[in-house]
């Protein structure tokens, strides 16, 4: 998949689950672009701060030098 620097990101999914989702975001009030960044902003939090009371995960770079 191509990564341009615009800031948009497309991609596809099957149309039925795409109206299921749309309808679920709808009924919490929220859109996709504010669902998509909250889970951006959680993804990215946890990959740079270890939990104190979690086994770290093993898949996560835990130094600067690894998560290039």
């Amino acid at each position: 998949m191509a990564v341009g620097t615009s800031g948009r990101i497309v991609i596809d999914i099957d149309p039925s689950l795409k109206r299921r989702f749309h309808a679920a975001l709808m009924a919490e009030g929220k859109s996709l672009k504010d669902w998509f960044l909250e889970r951006c902003a959680e993804y990215m939090a946890e990959r740079g701060q270890p939990r104190l009371f979690e086994a770290p995960n093993p898949q996560v770079p835990t130094t600067p030098e690894a998560r290039r």
